[in-house]
């Protein structure tokens, strides 16, 4: 079976087998530094060109430019040169005991997989083990092309890691911490860089953007998605605070756009959204061109939104099996704030999370929606402890909300209350503040109360005054899924 870039069977072998690599290199004593950052380089705008490599103005790339190596026709590198004549260089800082994991974006001239790959080779670089590996000088490199497999091709901009095929590249260490050089070498001419990344904790298992018609922007400072990242990127705002002193977040199962009276509809869902004034929203079972109404839902939803409400809307979506480029059903986390960070990750049992970051009356606020395996109570506990053990790499104050697909007494919720996080629901009906239909008093969301949000322990500037299941029943009794929205509103000091 070929694999090809964007499918389920590449994106999921490569999941399954980065954490494990992972795992093993802590295994052999070498753990990620509590200092370690996320590096993110922009070449456009910051490296030193040699030779043929030139920057180029393009409004797709992070900074404005890009840089590029022009089509020369020239042969394949197959080997990186001790002393290239076309090279271009950048410094950073790094972490010595620390396993980094490499990552760029790039684009080929003419969509070409004869002009999508590069050698790339560093000052101080070593092997797990210690020993010398892809020095500058020398004509050992780690090679990176956009292309993921053979016969996948390539389409605009793309990531990829520093292995060809369905399995993953060597993680790069550095002897010593401080200053580190890097240079990238063409191996085929006509490729152009966006950016680079050595992540030591955050696209360790999963890549930053899509590997074909991307459009994601990091954050130089904390390694973070810009607004959208994933599907509908977009340049860094100038401000990500809001100066109110509340925030509303509502969260809906969408039941694929299909209403209990058996009808699609979309729109009836953005108008049920609006009309609950939320600033940042959490939708599961959202689909993109599938069977259920073959559109693009996550884009769909924001433009309705826009329309609807008057304001900006951003996003970031997941979709659920973690095959970030492709179509299919999905978690998808809509804020009318822009978003100072955003990721996405892949649990275990092939669920994900989007996750969103904000900042609302000086607060950071980071939120993350999932949906949990419906059928097995087991994967579902391993799927918790994914969620809490990434979930602690953000900062307070967090909250997680989602299709549990599980009771709040159950095993796997008992977990990620056990792990810092308090139940809204819960304690806004001890407390007096929750709200819900006469004939739900228990604020079930579909047959029982599955919906949960959950706000950490650690969270001191958010807290919950209000907590609402609504009531979206029309007059002949229909609602627009066959799940009640959950509305969490807190307030930000």
């Amino acid at each position: 079976m070929r694999l090809r870039a964007g499918s389920r069977e590449n994106c999921l072998v490569k999941n399954l087998i980065r954490p494990l690599v992972f795992a093993l290199a802590i295994f052999g004593g070498v753990t990620a530094s509590a200092a370690a950052q996320e590096i993110v380089l922009r070449p456009g705008k910051s490296a030193t060109t040699v030779g043929a490599w030139t920057k180029v103005s393009d409004s797709t790339a992070s900074s404005g430019t890009r840089i590029s190596m022009p089509e020369k026709g020239l042969g394949k590198l197959e080997t990186a040169k001790a002393s290239p004549t076309d090279y271009f260089e950048m410094t950073f800082d790094a972490e010595a005991g620390t396993a980094y994991r490499l990552w760029f974006r790039g684009k080929a001239a003419s969509n070409s997989y004869q002009a999508d790959s590069i050698h790339v080779q560093f000052s101080n670089a070593v092997t797990a083990s210690g020993a010398a590996a892809f020095r500058i000088g020398t004509t050992s490199s780690t090679m990176m092309s956009i292309e993921d497999c053979n016969g996948c091709g390539v389409s605009g901009w793309g990531w990829n890691d520093n292995y060809y095929g369905s399995s993953v590249g060597s993680l790069i260490y550095f002897a010593s911490s401080g200053e580190q050089t890097i240079r990238v070498q063409n191996r085929e001419d006509g490729i152009s860089i966006d950016q680079i990344v050595l992540s030591p904790s955050l696209y360790m298992n999963s890549a930053p953007g899509d590997n074909k018609n991307d459009d994601t922007i990091l954050d130089a400072a904390t390694g973070g998605i810009y607004s959208g990242g994933g599907g509908g990127g977009s340049t860094p705002p100038e401000t990500s605070t809001s100066s109110g002193t509340s925030l509303k977040v509502m969260h809906w199962n969408l039941h694929h756009g299909v209403g209990t009276d058996g009808r699609y509809d979309i729109d009836r869902i953005a108008s049920w959204i609006a009309k609950q004034n939320p600033d940042v929203v959490s939708l599961n079972e959202v689909e993109k061109y599938t069977s259920w109404g073959n559109e693009d839902q996550p884009t769909r939803y924001k433009q309705m939104l826009e329309s609807k409400t008057g304001k900006t809307w951003y996003m970031v979506w997941a979709q659920e099996y973690g095959s970030w480029s492709a179509n299919g059903k999905g978690n998808l986390l809509l804020s009318r704030y822009p978003f100072t960070n955003t990721a996405r990750y892949l649990l275990t049992h092939t669920r994900t999370i989007a996750l969103g970051q904000v900042v609302v009356n000086g607060r950071n606020i980071t939120v993350a929606t999932t949906h949990l395996d419906p059928d097995s109570g087991s994967y579902r506990l391993a799927q918790a402890q994914d969620l809490s053990g990434w979930f602690d790499n953000f900062s307070q104050n967090r909250i997680v909300v989602g299709d549990m697909n599980a009771q709040p007494t159950s095993t796997e919720m008992t977990y990620i209350k056990n792990t810092g996080f308090r139940d809204a629901w819960a304690d806004a009906k001890a407390g007096g503040y929750a709200k819900s239909a006469a004939d739900n008093p228990n604020g079930y969301t579909r047959n029982s109360r599955i919906d949960q949000l959950y706000t950490s322990t650690g969270a001191s500037n958010i807290q919950p005054t209000r907590v609402e299941v609504v009531d979206t029943r029309d007059g002949n009794g229909v609602m627009p899924s066959d799940h009640r929205p959950l509305v969490v509103t807190y307030d930000v000091n």
